[in-house]
């Protein structure tokens, strides 16, 4: 269900892929007709990046061989020392060292995407030195953004061979990098907030450069996988236009035969509309769907927002009649925040949510989110039993991870209580900045029916004189829908159980993950 929700998605925008061989050097693919990128593959300086690269709207973002840095090129991959038997020698500036092609492994296009494999090597002293393969999979642009996935494998085929990052002050430049067009009103961010100079020595999950180009208002992203090594990658961030994820830095990584490095890079590129200009720069932008509850949502909403806001990494806003809402009205946000238990919003709202998380942005819900929706009777404002059911809106439960059952066992909870929550997945984010545990009173949720692949990261016990199961119950965890990132807690039940202290950080660190960016 979760990957035909994702295919929906994308049939709703995508076109055709096509590849077209432009000369002997550099192949094209094209969506729709209109230049993705071209991949160039020619002799010597010629070998082996992307440019142009476009956003879906077709703004030219990268630039090949400026007046400043020559050796920058579209998307690239290139280090400044290599080593073979203590020589050393500069795939960066091309000195001793250069990439070649050899051959093209894998070509495809079809409507849904677009993959191409290709086999480089390093030629160091007119010596193969490493066997580069570089995989690329595109999917289909939806709205105004579009993802490439990169997957660089490294190789010596016979000899050890030490690479680094640039030495001079300690730079560490070397690695995966976007060279940018020209361009007017350029801003710098990364998964930790605005970068406002020359950039070197911070580790981030990703970075990314907006600007105002030629053809209108565009931006690149690159996201470093977490298995890659060395992650976070330190940076190499200039508002000149640049921004290259540096591995392994200034430390020397060596590669050996039959042992190969895979690093994988996930570039998205956007157009940044109209509505950018009304957000705060470098901002979480998230939006709080409110306005019906059978709990006292009147205090609890503004709470979310107040905590949220108070960190000073968030845009807030809240809508307190979600039934409606578009693709378009969401598209500006990076996170839906739920504190919603009432009717369905319909079809087409629906759908633009699933949409929305689906193409990899974030979803977090509290307390009786999770009763929302299923095929239980609606409540209406303080508990009012209203008589009303509906059918279910079954991607809502799969996006949850979670449903409400009627029993036997009967969800629900006991009476209301002070209790300690323990984190159970201290590694995750969103825990792993926390104490072990921490206290609140509040409801506790128990017999909920949890949907794959849910990951518990915390419980607390439900203890039977309070009318509870006498087990651990799950108080709080993750799920992915589609490309999307999903949190849920049980916790939530009024203003002051959103007022502990544990919950508090809990919930920033949960839409920050969810976002993509940075926990506390």
């Amino acid at each position: 269900m979760r990957w035909i929700t994702w295919l929906i998605a994308c049939s709703l925008s995508a076109g055709s892929f096509e590849w077209r061989e432009q000369d002997a050097s550099r192949l094209e693919l094209t969506e729709n007709g209109q230049t993705v990128f071209v991949y160039n593959h020619g002799p010597g300086r010629q070998c082996c990046y992307l440019h142009p690269v476009q956003s879906p709207n077709g703004v030219v973002v990268t630039d090949d061989g400026p007046a400043d840095h020559k050796h920058h090129r579209g998307l690239f991959w290139a280090w400044p020392i290599v080593e073979v038997a203590d020589q050393r020698s500069d795939l960066w500036l091309m000195k001793g060292a250069e990439h070649r092609f050899e051959r093209i492994l894998e070509r495809n296009a079809s409507e849904s995407q677009a993959g191409l494999k290709a086999e480089h090597s390093w030629m160091v002293q007119r010596k193969r030195a490493v066997r580069e393969t570089i995989s690329i999979f595109v999917r289909p642009s939806t709205g105004q953004t579009r993802k490439i996935e990169f997957t660089l494998t490294l190789e010596a085929p016979e000899a050890a061979v030490r690479i680094a990052g640039a030495p001079e002050s300690g730079k560490g430049y070397g690695g995966f990098s976007a060279r940018f067009a020209p361009r007017t009103n350029t801003v710098i961010q990364s998964s930790d907030g605005p970068v406002l100079a020359d950039e070197d020595h911070f580790a981030h999950a990703w970075a990314e450069l907006t600007g105002s180009f030629p053809k209108g208002r565009a931006g690149l992203r690159i996201a470093s996988d977490n298995h890659n090594q060395g992650y976070p990658n330190q940076w190499c961030l200039r508002p000149y236009g640049f921004v290259g994820a540096s591995f392994p830095g200034t430390a020397f990584y060596t590669l050996l035969p039959g042992k190969p490095v895979t690093l994988r890079y996930e570039v998205t590129l956007f157009d940044a509309p109209v509505w950018g200009h009304f957000f705060a720069p470098g901002k979480t932008r998230v939006l709080i769907l409110s306005g019906r509850n059978n709990h006292d949502w009147r205090s609890t909403t503004p709470q979310l927002r107040q905590i949220l806001e108070e960190t000073a990494r968030f845009d807030v806003r809240v809508i307190e009649e979600p039934s409606g809402l578009t693709a378009q009205a969401l598209e500006p946000y990076d996170v839906l925040v739920s504190d919603y238990n009432g009717p369905r919003w319909g079809a087409s709202t629906e759908q633009a949510v699933e949409q929305f998380v689906a193409s990899g942005k974030g979803f977090v819900a509290t307390h009786a989110a999770s009763y929302a929706f299923g095929d239980m009777e609606i409540l209406g404002d303080k508990h009012v039993k209203t008589g009303l059911r509906e059918a279910a809106w079954p991607a809502y439960g799969e996006m949850l991870g979670v449903r409400w059952s009627a029993g036997p066992p009967r969800s629900g909870h006991g009476k209301r209580h002070t209790f300690r929550v323990r984190w159970t997945d201290r590694k995750h984010p969103i825990a792993a900045n926390m104490e072990e545990s921490f206290a609140i009173s509040d409801e506790l949720y128990h017999n909920l029916v949890l949907q794959p692949p849910a990951r518990v990261i915390a419980t607390a016990f439900d203890a039977p004189e309070m009318n509870g199961t006498g087990r651990q119950e799950p108080i709080a965890w993750t799920t992915q829908f589609g490309q999307g990132r999903v949190f849920y807690t049980t916790l939530g039940h009024d203003f002051a159980a959103m007022s502990a202290p544990g919950f508090t950080v809990m919930i920033v660190n949960a839409v920050a993950w969810a976002a993509g960016t940075r926990t506390f």
